[in-house]
C-alpha cells in the first residue's frame, strides 16, 4: 500500500508587511486642498509633504513683503499669481503621485485617518493662525476705516493696508498716515496722519497750523462738521510741546477728528504701522468706489518750503 506523507511547513510573517492598498488621485487632491502637502503624506512622501507645506509658508512671507514693495495692481496679481502656481504645482504632483503608484503601494504606518485629521488640526488651528499673527504684526496687514476724521484722504468703509514693518527701522515723519493704539484705550485702534514731531512746539490758530513758530502748508486738510455741529475748541489749540519719543497725530478733517488736541500725543511704540494703500473701498449702503480700489495713501514728506513764517 502506498503511503502518504505530508510536510508541514512553517510560513514566517513580516510585522511591517502590509498588503497593496491603492492610491486613488483624488483623494490625493482632496487632501492637499485641505493642507497644502497633505496629499503626497497620503502617498507615503511624508517628508516630502511637510517641505511643501512650510514652502506654503514661505510663499505666504514673500507675498507679504512683495505687498509692501510693489505697486497696485502689480503686488496684487503676484500675490494672486504665486499662491495660484504653487498650489497647482503640488497638488499636481500629488494626483500625479498617487496615479503612478496605483495599486502597488503599501501602507505606511501613518497612513491612517486620525493621523490625516491631526496634521489638518496642527495647521489649521495652530500652524496657520500662529504664522498669519507673526506676519499682521510685524509686517502687513488689513484694516477696515469706520470713522471720518481723514475724510477725504481716507473714507468711512475703506479697506486699507498698513505696513507693520516700517516703524521697526525707522521712525514716523510728519505727513505719514499712521494706525496706533488710541492711548485712553488700547483696544482701540485710531488712524491719522503725523503732524507734529518730537521735542516740536505745536500751535492751531484759527484753524491754521503752525510748527515751531512756522505756519504748517497743508493741501490735505478740510473743514467740514456733520449734521450741523461744529466743535470751535478744535480751531485753536496750544502751545503744546510734543515729548520726546512722541508724535503730535490729527484727522486730515479737522472740524471731525477727535486727536491728539483732545487725548494728548501717541507715543512711538503705541504705533503700529503706516497706512500705504486702499485695497478696497465701500460705503455702509453698499456703494463701491471703483477710482479709489488699489490708490496709494498719499504720506506727504515735508521740505523747508512748506513751511513758511
Amino acid at each position: 500500500m502506498g503511503e502518504i506523507r505530508t510536510q508541514n511547513k512553517e510560513i514566517f510573517l513580516d510585522p511591517n508587511f502590509s498588503l497593496p492598498k491603492k492610491r486613488r488621485p483624488c483623494v490625493a487632491g482632496f487632501l492637499t486642498i485641505l493642507v497644502i502637502g497633505l496629499g503626497h503624506v497620503y502617498n507615503g512622501e511624508f517628508s516630502q509633504g511637510i517641505m511643501y507645506y512650510i514652502g506654503s509658508l514661505g510663499i505666504s512671507l514673500l507675498t507679504a513683503f512683495l505687498m509692501l514693495i510693489l505697486p497696485y495692481p502689480a503686488n496684487f496679481l503676484v500675490f494672486f499669481s504665486l499662491g495660484f502656481i504653487y498650489f497647482f504645482y503640488v497638488f499636481l504632483k500629488g494626483w500625479k503621485e498617487a496615479k503612478n503608484k496605483g495599486d502597488h503601494y503599501h501602507l505606511k504606518s501613518y497612513n491612517k485617518l486620525y493621523v490625516y485629521a491631526a496634521l489638518v488640526f496642527f495647521s489649521w488651528y495652530i500652524i496657520n493662525p500662529l504664522f498669519s499673527h507673526v506676519i499682521k504684526g510685524n509686517i502687513v496687514h488689513a484694516y477696515r476705516v469706520v470713522a471720518t476724521s481723514m475724510a477725504p484722504t481716507i473714507f468711512d468703509g475703506d479697506h486699507i493696508l498698513v505696513d507693520e514693518l516700517v516703524y521697526k527701522f525707522s521712525c514716523p515723519r510728519r505727513g505719514d498716515v499712521v494706525v496706533f493704539k488710541y492711548p485712553k484705550n488700547e483696544t482701540q485702534y485710531f488712524i491719522k496722519r503725523v503732524i507734529g514731531l518730537p521735542r516740536e512746539t505745536i500751535l492751531i490758530h484759527q484753524k491754521e497750523c503752525y510748527i515751531n513758530g512756522k505756519k504748517l502748508h497743508e493741501d490735505y486738510v478740510v473743514h467740514r462738521s456733520y449734521h450741523g455741529f461744529d466743535y470751535p475748541e478744535l480751531d485753536n489749540f496750544g502751545p503744546f510741546k510734543v515729548p520726546d519719543n512722541c508724535f503730535f497725530v490729527m484727522g486730515d478733517n479737522r472740524d471731525w477728528s477727535m486727536d491728539s488736541r483732545s487725548f494728548g500725543p501717541v507715543q512711538k511704540d503705541k504705533i503700529i504701522g503706516k497706512a500705504f494703500m486702499i485695497y478696497w473701498s465701500g460705503s455702509i449702503d453698499q456703494q463701491i468706489f471703483w477710482d479709489r480700489v488699489g490708490s496709494t495713501i498719499e504720506s506727504f514728506s515735508y521740505n523747508p518750503s512748506d513751511v513758511s513764517r
